[in-house]
């Protein structure tokens, strides 16, 4: 599938989100004009003020780089290069008006950008992303203050070793979308197009990027959130294993759990929907379609998984007496009702393993639809 049904568009974008028709209940259709970059980017956020929720915005991060030592920052405007010859969007002039980078970004960059598209009769968003994570500073793990090394001498890395460029769309506390609230018939949708045309690696490191959400569960004792992370793109190299089909890891930046998934046959914690792209390590230019499904039992089997882990966590044996241990070893509900939609997004990330270690990648996306049927 090549492009989206636009008379479909036209009908839904006239729908308010979360409205339920005939057996849908949307979330989230990306659907207002952006009109540009200014007031839709933050550089190194850290914490999402009120005026950042219910709507698309950058998060562009690399806590390792302190190029930029200031936080939450707008980026800089720029215009002696374009962005689309690494993300595949091509952006309008002038420049400036689109697209924004680190402070003293020089071609190919870190950076990103937000116009708007007529296509089809319907004015839609586009937006794009160079991630560039070569000539860093890399950042080696401690446990109270000491290195910490892997069994054949060298140095484990520090979780933060990465360059982000999310682009988040939060749903504030008083917006309660449940994915799986209408019981055992309920089905949650995330599609979008994508392309990644650029993605290059140097050591040990990886480029990666595909949807995300988080859910919130809602009946426990504190505020604690599930990351479901997709993959549609990987590209591993130096030795770095491919990503797996399927997986459940824990996210060392965050403290939560990643039940992660791909656009792949057979997995059993999400569903690739018929005329779906499936999960690649080739880059390419040209948009292609992701779409994929989690049932109410999908989400139940992966809640069952986490839990589990967490039953074979050598940390999580005994009683657990500090806060996060506590976050991290209660079992989770398996009930998949009790949870909240929190965060919907695409995440792309390089993430470096050593010293020396770089990459870079370009991408673009378009054309959200966050819903659930039953």
């Amino acid at each position: 599938m090549k492009s989206i049904n636009k008379s479909l568009i036209t009908t839904v974008f006239g729908l308010a989100a979360g409205v339920a028709m005939a057996g849908t209940d949307y979330f989230y259709v990306m659907s207002p004009p952006v009109g540009g970059i200014a007031g839709n980017v933050k550089f190194d956020l850290t914490v999402f003020s009120p005026d950042l929720y219910n709507r698309p915005i950058w998060s562009v991060d690399n806590a390792t780089a302190a190029m930029n030592p200031a936080f939450n920052q707008d980026g800089v405007a720029f215009s002696g290069w374009n962005l689309g010859d690494f993300t595949g969007l091509a952006v309008p002039s002038p420049l400036e008006n689109y697209q924004r980078s680190k402070p003293g970004a020089s071609y190919g960059g870190t950076a990103v950008s937000a116009h708007d598209v007529l296509d089809g009769g319907v004015v839609s968003p586009r937006y794009g992303a160079m991630l560039n994570a070569y000539n860093l500073p890399w950042n080696q793990r401690t446990e109270n203050g000491v290195p910490v090394f892997n069994a054949d001498g060298t140095p484990v890395g520090h979780h933060r070793n990465i360059m982000g460029g999310n682009l988040d769309y939060a749903f504030s506390q008083d917006v309660d979308y449940r994915p799986f609230g209408r019981g055992p018939t309920s089905k949650f949708n995330f599609s979008l197009m994508l392309q990644v045309p650029t993605a290059h690696t140097a050591g040990k490191a990886r480029a990666h990027v595909g949807p995300s959400f988080t859910l919130e569960e809602k009946t426990g004792s504190q505020p604690r959130y599930i990351w479901f992370g997709v993959w549609a793109f990987d590209f591993p190299s130096g030795g770095e294993p491919p990503a797996p089909v399927q997986s459940i890891a824990r996210d060392e930046a965050t403290e939560s759990p990643i039940i992660g998934t791909s656009f792949n046959p057979g997995t059993t914690y999400s569903t690739t929907e018929p005329g779906s792209a499936f999960s690649t390590s080739q880059p390419w230019t040209g948009w292609r379609w992701f779409s994929l499904s989690v049932s109410y039992s999908q989400a139940q089997a992966a809640l069952q998984s986490l839990n589990s882990a967490i039953s074979a966590d050598p940390s999580c044996a005994t009683p657990a007496t500090t806060p996060a241990l506590i976050r991290k070893c209660t079992p989770w509900s398996i009930n998949p009702a009790d949870y909240r939609l929190g965060l919907v997004h695409l995440d792309g990330e390089v993430a470096r393993s050593s010293p020396g270690s770089g990459g870079a990648m370009g991408y673009s996306t378009y054309g959200w639809w966050v819903y659930s049927t039953y």
